[in-house]
């Protein structure tokens, strides 16, 4: 009894350290929007991506998105020569779901924009806490999903929407396949999130949402390619993913901090790019093998999730702790889960703590901790038996 109490004191403890590290950002953001007109704080966020995307779609001149010259120009010209250097990073199927914005204010685009993101997020983590957590321990569950919360508000990314698909697709893999399928195909507006969503699909035995994700995905292309023409998606390939790729080696900054990846850690203590890439690659190709072996071993949904999701951040370079809110979730599952244990293993659930404070920036040396931290609890799924086979009354057997 007296490890679960320092445990639990452990685990408010960082989730009230990692509110307070972003306090002040989150209010500012606040004020900003609630300020006559169109403050800097809510306007130099990424955000006005997704506002403009719709703007240009309804002015008729979506295909300027893809050509970063012609792009930034245009934000200047409506948000002022002191606006932060964007550029648009998304595949043409995404406009499918931002065009609406377009027709709103930039402050209601806001309010509807994350109005919606919240909704879904609360209710993909009710729905996926009250199949696989422990109800005694709720509150915990909740207190643990606000770091992310504050970092959606802070860094207004689309997070949460992201987070609320994923947790879909798997709380409804099984029962409500075409559900399940559609969330997974909308996903790929960001494919390097669902690089290990096939193979986790694939070792369940989820063959009728594999199929309703690949209809779904392919319908998504063909709406696109009909609505925008083969264009737009000759300008993402031609002119979008090679000025993202330079944006992965040559820029420089705090956002390399918000990415949890090893290629990211090393270029912010000096490695030189390419070489950072070349060593995150080796890595990553150690770590493959083993992420897809502890899939096909793992018997329960909950533990899939976590492994996929934390293989996710390990391999793929190019991603940012505000994409980890469907990771809060699974975090915070499972702290509910280890909370009721009397023995010294339950430290486990508080380390778990430190996963749903994603917005702590731990370093040493400016070293970014995230990428070690996300390496050791994947390593423990791995090569521990109970955490890929728990008999916690989250078992799920395969669909036959």
């Amino acid at each position: 009894m007296f490890t679960k109490k320092i445990n639990l004191i452990f685990f408010f403890l960082i989730i009230y350290v990692a509110t307070l590290s972003w306090q002040q950002a989150v209010i500012e953001t606040i004020s900003g929007f609630l300020e006559a007109g169109l403050h800097e704080k809510i306007v130099q966020k990424d955000f006005v991506n997704y506002w403009l995307a719709g703007r240009f779609v309804i002015d008729g001149h979506a295909i300027d998105l893809y050509e970063f010259e012609t792009y930034f120009s245009q934000m200047k010209q409506m948000f002022g020569d002191n606006i932060e250097i964007r550029a648009w990073s998304y595949p043409t199927h995404t406009l499918l779901f931002l065009w609406p914005l377009g027709l709103l204010s930039y402050k209601a685009a806001i309010l509807v924009f994350f109005g919606t993101g919240f909704f879904l997020y609360v209710l993909a983590a009710n729905l996926f806490f009250r199949k696989f957590g422990e109800p005694e321990y709720r509150i915990l569950f909740w207190f643990a999903q606000i770091p992310f919360f504050m970092l959606t508000i802070f860094a207004m990314q689309n997070g949460l929407h992201l987070a609320a698909l994923f947790i879909f697709g798997i709380v409804f893999m099984r029962d409500r396949p075409v559900i399940a399928g559609l969330c997974f195909a909308i996903m790929t507006v960001k494919p390097q999130l669902g690089i290990f969503i096939p193979f986790l699909l694939l070792f369940n035995g989820a063959w009728r949402t594999i199929i309703w994700a690949v209809v779904f995905t392919v319908i998504l292309l063909v709406l696109s390619i009909l609505i925008f023409g083969t264009a737009h998606w000759q300008a993402f390939i031609s002119s979008t993913i090679p000025y993202q790729t330079s944006v992965m080696h040559v820029w420089n900054g705090f956002f390399l901090e918000l990415m949890p990846s090893l290629f990211a850690s090393l270029r912010v203590i000096g490695i030189e790019s390419h070489r950072a890439l070349d060593i995150h690659l080796l890595f990553a190709a150690v770590l493959v093998p083993l992420i897809l072996y502890a899939l096909y071993k793992s018997k329960n949904d909950l533990a899939s999730s976590f492994i996929a999701l934390a293989g996710t951040f390990l391999v793929t370079p190019y991603s940012f702790n505000y994409d980890m809110g469907a990771f809060a979730i699974v975090c915070g599952t499972y702290v509910t889960l280890h909370a009721k244990e009397r023995t010294a293993e339950s430290l486990w659930w508080a380390f778990l703590a430190v996963l749903c404070s994603l917005i702590l920036f731990i370093k040493i040396a400016s070293f970014q901790l995230l990428p070690i931290i996300l390496l050791a609890s994947l390593l423990w799924f791995c090569f521990n038996s109970a955490g890929l086979n728990s008999d916690s009354g989250m078992i799920r057997t395969k669909e036959k």
